[in-house]
């Protein structure tokens, strides 16, 4: 058995649990990397005043008079993170032609990517979320605004990680195809 092979679903699945494994023991790490930078952001482009709460979770208090927005850990976008982490890592891994120092690099520079690409989607989910609770209040019965604010998330998500999958098997197709035919990519 081919050891790339077998590196190739199980260096993905490794980061995968052990992201998850990290945010488990250390849940502070996801309002302080995650939540944080999210609502400064989407502060910064709102009518809004960041506050915090009693355990440091960050607020969004629209100057407007609308109700606040809390962007708790279920709102951090870290599954998309974690997510992407792995794909990108098991995307990387069928590059046969990589060595593992290029590996290591790539990876080095894939965790970072995916964390910016993470606030980024997440301060736009914010925004998106803050500016149509108004509309949401009025449709929705209470008990579903939390569904809509989950629905809200995965418009968002979803389509960037279908579209992150499709870019980067095209890229993947590209390379092989513009290889020479001795190697194996």
């Amino acid at each position: 058995m081919d050891v790339r092979r077998c590196l190739g679903w199980l260096g993905p699945l490794s980061i995968f649990l052990l992201l998850h494994f990290l945010i488990w023991i250390a849940p502070g790490v996801q309002i302080s990397a995650f939540c944080r930078p999210v609502a400064l952001a989407a502060a910064s482009l709102m009518p809004a005043q960041l506050q915090e709460d009693d355990l440091g979770v960050p607020i969004l208090s629209f100057l407007d008079g609308r109700a606040s927005l809390r962007i708790g850990v279920t709102c951090s976008g870290t599954d998309f993170f974690i997510l992407s982490s792995a794909l990108g890592l098991w995307l990387l891994m069928r590059r046969r032609d990589l060595s593992p120092h290029l590996l290591g690099a790539a990876l080095l520079v894939l965790l970072p990517l995916c964390y910016a690409v993470t606030l980024v989607i997440n301060t736009c989910r914010v925004v998106a979320v803050s500016g149509l609770s108004p509309w949401m209040e009025v449709f929705l019965p209470e008990r579903a605004l939390a569904l809509g604010h989950l629905s809200l998330g995965v418009f968002f998500f979803l389509p960037c990680l279908l579209a992150f999958v499709f870019y980067s098997e095209r890229l993947l197709h590209v390379l092989r195809n513009s290889a020479p035919h001795s190697s194996k990519i």
